[in-house]
């Protein structure tokens, strides 16, 4: 995948933005409610607007907007754009996350945002120099190699995830920490010991003969 793709690090959407003459806005209206998260970070819910050329390409319904960072990464948690270079040609990708977030409060009067993965779906923006551009839209659990490789770099999954598998990020089992040691330690211990009899018995044979 990165022989086939380079991505750089994401930039946030904020405002306007012009890329090879194809102008990008984002902004937002209609603010319906204000909250905290449990780190304390306030945010709005509103509408966002994600406009291409001054034509509305999609707009999120009432979805998280971080309200203390203006210019900064308002809309990160639903909205970046990367640089993606194959081939020697770069183009221009808007990734979004599709899935509006259910905000529960917990006993402290603090928000928490979730999606499950079943629901996790995401769309992506592709303009090329020329001024094409390209839609596509797919789900967190039918995802192609280069599309987790930018679920990854968006930062809008809580750990890093593969395409094949997810193992690098979980365990199998609950008791898989606490099961490994004494498992290797056994397996080496009774490697050990084999070790051992076959070379007393090579021994004994020694003497003996």
């Amino acid at each position: 995948m990165e022989r086939q793709f380079q991505i750089e690090s994401p930039a946030y959407l904020s405002g306007n933005y012009s890329w090879h003459g194809t102008d990008v806005s984002v902004s937002y209206d209609n603010v319906t409610d204000s909250y905290q998260d449990p780190w304390g970070e306030p945010f709005l819910a509103a509408d966002i607007q994600l406009a291409i050329n001054d034509e509305i390409a999609v707009e999120l319904p009432n979805y998280a907007v971080r309200e203390d960072y203006v210019g900064r990464g308002q809309y990160s948690s639903h909205m970046v754009h990367f640089l993606v270079r194959e081939k020697n040609l770069e183009k221009l990708v808007i990734f979004l996350n599709m899935s509006r977030q259910h905000i529960t409060e917990n006993e402290n009067g603090d928000h928490i945002g979730y999606v499950s993965d079943e629901e996790l779906a995401f769309r992506t923006y592709t303009i090329s120099q020329d001024g094409s551009i390209e839609k596509d839209d797919f789900l967190f659990t039918e995802r192609t190699g280069y599309q987790t490789e930018l679920i990854n770099h968006s930062a809008m999954y809580p750990v890093i995830i593969g395409y094949y598998t997810d193992a690098w990020h979980s365990f199998p089992l609950f008791l898989f920490p606490f099961s490994f040691p004494f498992f290797t330690f056994i397996l080496g211990g009774t490697i050990l010991i084999s070790q051992v009899i076959v070379f007393l018995k090579n021994r004994s044979f020694k003497t003996t003969g």
